[in-house]
């Protein structure tokens, strides 16, 4: 009777054993699983039977991969597995957008100004431009060979594969992207060098998308700090001190759009600026580069403190009268009932260019005298905190006629 009560008691021990391992175990692949709800897996497909791919003899035709990565993230970061490969490489990973209206109809040279800034390849990823749709070659690889023949040592029949990871920041917002492994473009050619793809509308030719829980392929990937665009929109009402004719209207400036890059978070407000063409004003003149704040009135605290920091290093005009205010004393004792506008002109823009780079460093009151009382040139360093505030080109002669606005205001973040 002992023996047996022993016995039920070890079996008891055990079930509870089993149990408890079960639920552990299932607890924590619950919790594994939900961890990779944010993360997208994207199959790559090989591309050797379209007319632009890689040349023949550079596939097995077995060749397989996948791409996963977090779809919303302070960068692109993720890992690519590549398998039953030719060669070693060199390959390399692009990422191109999907969503090319985003900056359609510009020449590829609209990235030049961030080339000045960071070089050939720079943050922000996109270092290329094909039929208006941006690209990034986010990272040359190589891969290793292994025993794909399973006879317990590698030879030369064996295929190539590997595990490649990446973290590159990307601009902000949302983008639609689409994925290429591609060829070292100097062991074929620029546009026959493509061995895998895939494309994130979820297009059957480029290979589904496993859709991790809530997934929505309108916000692929979501960046949170880093560098944002902005579109530029030529002003179409007479936007300037008195009367004059709107610049929409304007052969000079007639049918310009533009756009501008800023750091989302930095030590300053920086970045570049790029128009589609160049622009002719009516009496030749550098336009003035601006940032201006979104008033006294407003209801919004940031925007409030943004347009007080804007002010206080630059100058002050009235919305209500419509006319200029020359002291900060003078802006204290308005702000509470006047709507009250702060803004720095800090930089020129050469209209014998369609580009320029920028950085707040300098307070002027037209771009040849700067502001009494400010600090010089140069030595202008914004207050540290959350902006929000419009970015503009202006005439610097005249009534300083308004050329360009950003289309929503920029936020950004200083340091």
């Amino acid at each position: 009777m002992r023996n047996r009560a022993i016995t039920s008691k070890n079996i008891a021990i055990v079930f509870a054993l089993v149990f408890l391992i079960s639920f552990v175990w299932l607890t924590s692949s619950v919790g594994a699983k939900r961890g990779w709800d944010a993360v997208v897996d994207a199959p790559l497909k090989s591309a050797q039977h379209f007319d632009w791919s890689a040349p023949d003899e550079f596939f097995t035709g077995r060749e397989s991969g996948k791409i996963k990565f977090i779809h919303q993230s302070d960068s692109f970061k993720g890992v690519v597995r590549l398998r039953k490969f030719k060669q070693a490489g060199p390959y390399v990973l692009t990422v191109d957008t999907a969503d090319g209206a985003t900056l359609a109809g510009y020449d590829c040279d609209i990235w030049n100004p961030w080339a000045q800034l960071y070089g050939d390849t720079f943050p922000g990823g996109t270092n290329g431009c094909w039929e208006g749709s941006p690209y990034a070659d986010v990272k040359l690889f190589y891969l290793e060979q292994y025993d794909s023949n399973k006879s317990g040592a590698i030879d030369e029949d064996d295929y190539y594969g590997g595990r490649i990871s990446f973290d590159v920041p990307l601009l902000n917002g949302t983008c639609n992207l689409k994925f290429f492994i591609k060829l070292d473009w100097r062991l074929s050619s620029p546009d026959a060098n493509i061995m895998m793809m895939n494309n994130m509308n979820g297009d059957r030719k480029y290979g589904r998308v496993k859709r991790p829980r809530g997934f929505n392929y309108d916000e692929d990937l979501i960046i949170a700090d880093g560098l944002a665009v902005e579109r530029l929109v030529l002003a179409d009402s007479a936007w300037c001190e008195s009367s004059c004719e709107p610049p929409s209207s304007d052969s000079g400036y007639m049918d310009t759009t533009g756009v501008v890059f800023y750091s989302t978070v930095s030590d300053t407000f920086k970045s570049a600026v790029v128009l589609s063409n160049i622009v002719t004003p009516p009496t030749p003149q550098p336009l003035q580069i601006k940032l201006e704040g979104l008033g006294s009135q407003s209801a919004d605290p940031t925007e409030l403190w943004s347009n007080e920091a804007i002010g206080y290093i630059g100058r002050w005009w009235n919305n209500t009268t419509n006319a200029n205010i020359y002291s900060d004393i003078q802006y204290e004792t308005l702000k509470g009932t006047d709507d009250v506008l702060g803004y720095v002109i800090f930089d020129g823009f050469d209209t014998d260019v369609t580009s320029t780079t920028f950085a707040l460093d300098s307070s002027y009151h037209v771009l040849w005298n700067p502001q009494s009382g400010r600090p010089g040139v140069g030595d202008v360093v914004m207050e540290p905190g959350d902006y929000v505030a419009y970015f503009a080109l202006t005439e610097n002669l005249s009534e300083w006629r308004g050329v360009f606005l950003s289309e929503n205001p920029l936020e950004f973040t200083i340091n």
